[in-house]
């Protein structure tokens, strides 16, 4: 296959910066390939997950069920994370519902965790 990839850019967005994020919320036949907008909230740095200190880049782009793994990108199309979890709470109904507070990995730091090389796609904005 030919596939193009989307350019990875080794530096965390700023705080305020637009970012989007691209996934398959809730059902994949009916939502596939959702993107929403957001801005970077803060950096997490050592924040404790799953028993493990990682970094992670929170965001208020809206993410479900579904869209873990796939890519944050910033406005010029470069990919900055990958959706990990989105924070919820439940309600009186006992439905999760989502706060707006998403996390996402920095890229460089989740394709050198996979020793995945990936100098030939970083960015050029």
């Amino acid at each position: 296959l030919s596939i193009t990839t989307l350019p990875i850019r080794d530096e965390w967005p700023a705080i305020g910066e637009d970012i989007y994020a691209i996934g398959t919320p809730l059902d994949w036949k009916s939502m596939r390939t959702s993107v929403t907008k957001g801005i970077v909230s803060a950096h997490r740095k050592l924040m404790k997950y799953e028993g493990v200190r990682m970094n992670f880049i929170q965001g208020d782009v809206e993410t479900h069920p579904g869209n873990s793994g796939g890519p944050l990108i910033d406005e010029f199309g470069n990919i900055v994370g990958m959706g990990v979890r989105g924070l919820s709470h439940t309600n009186e109904n006992g439905t999760a519902v989502g706060v707006g507070l998403n996390l996402f990995i920095p890229i460089k730091e989740a394709l050198d965790t996979l020793n995945i090389d990936y100098s030939a796609t970083s960015a050029g904005y």
